[in-house]
């Protein structure tokens, strides 16, 4: 039997390496599919999510269905700290618990750091393309 480490499934470990490998591209500097402001874009790779003044993103790992989303915030110009991962099948249709528990995470992590605002996608990233 194969060693499926911190995963219940085969199936569960290929869908978070999956959204590892979106994360990666962005850390990698690969340029990426975004959306500002708020949308449900298929497309996007990362989006802020709805309302914007919460500064709560998510990567989204679409493939294979129902994918990953990786919830964190931005604290400066293409630094993005991921804080939750969870399940896209597990995720309410407003995702309000998940931007809760992210806004929460940062508080608890960053006391007096807030996160970090912009107007346009290049005030977050320099390498991306809008969708």
């Amino acid at each position: 039997m194969a060693d499926l480490g911190l995963w219940d499934s085969t199936e569960c470990q290929i869908r978070y390496a999956r959204a590892r490998a979106v994360v990666d591209a962005f850390i990698g500097g690969l340029r990426i599919a975004a959306r500002y402001p708020p949308s449900r874009s298929a497309k996007a790779q990362l989006a802020l999510l709805d309302p914007s003044e919460e500064q709560v993103w998510e990567f989204r790992s679409r493939e294979p269905k129902p994918g990953v989303r990786v919830f964190g915030r931005f604290s400066e110009l293409d630094v993005f700290v991921a804080l939750k991962t969870k399940l896209r099948e597990n995720i309410d249709a407003d995702f309000t618990q998940e931007k809760e528990q992210c806004k929460r995470e940062w508080r608890r992590l960053f006391p007096t750091y807030p996160p970090h605002k912009g107007d346009s996608l290049s005030d977050y990233l320099t390498n991306y393309y809008e969708v």
